[in-house]
């Protein structure tokens, strides 16, 4: 990821460009352990893949999108952050779960707008925006921690969890 090779001789993304990850090439993007990455918004188109190392942060500043493969290691954070409207869809579910989902905003929004799997916890930290769960289904392995009062759960949204030991869920003051 932090090799300006691997992006055509480019700068390394940031959260002013976005980041398309093209199917069919040999080189797929990794992001390494412990590592902190930014971009604006990212799509994985089909046949493409990206992968999250243990402990790694993909900080998104737009949306994402799945069409391809995501392999997140469990304590792997997604990280939506900025005052833009962002969107999360795709494929999200089983192979292609997140490892943590965090949104941590002053304004804008963050919409659902897949089922997704998460293998740790879900946190909302977020001011004066709306994270907007949309009637989707999210199987939480983790904990959820809502420390705003901006999550809105429409009718038949589901919140399972789904983890093999105690699971905490605090809501906060959200509608």
């Amino acid at each position: 990821w932090n090799n300006t090779v691997n992006w055509g001789g480019c700068t390394i993304p940031d959260c002013a460009k976005n980041v398309l990850i093209y199917g069919g090439s040999a080189a797929q993007p990794v992001i390494p352990a412990n590592a902190i990455v930014y971009c604006k918004n990212m799509t994985i188109q089909g046949g493409a893949s990206l992968t999250l190392g243990a402990n790694s942060t993909l900080v998104l500043c737009g949306s994402f999108t799945n069409y391809g493969v995501l392999n997140a290691a469990a304590n792997s954070t997604i990280l939506f952050q900025g005052d833009t409207i962002q969107v999360i869809e795709g494929s999200l579910i089983g192979t292609n779960q997140f490892g943590n989902l965090s949104v941590i905003k002053s304004t804008g929004s963050v919409t659902l707008n897949e089922d997704i799997d998460i293998a740790g916890n879900f946190t909302v930290n977020s001011t004066s925006t709306t994270v907007n769960l949309n009637g989707k289904h999210i199987n939480l392995a983790g904990n959820f921690t809502n420390t705003s009062n901006s999550v809105v759960v429409p009718d038949n949204t589901k919140l399972e969890f789904v983890g093999s030991s105690n699971q905490t869920y605090y809501q906060g003051t959200s509608t």
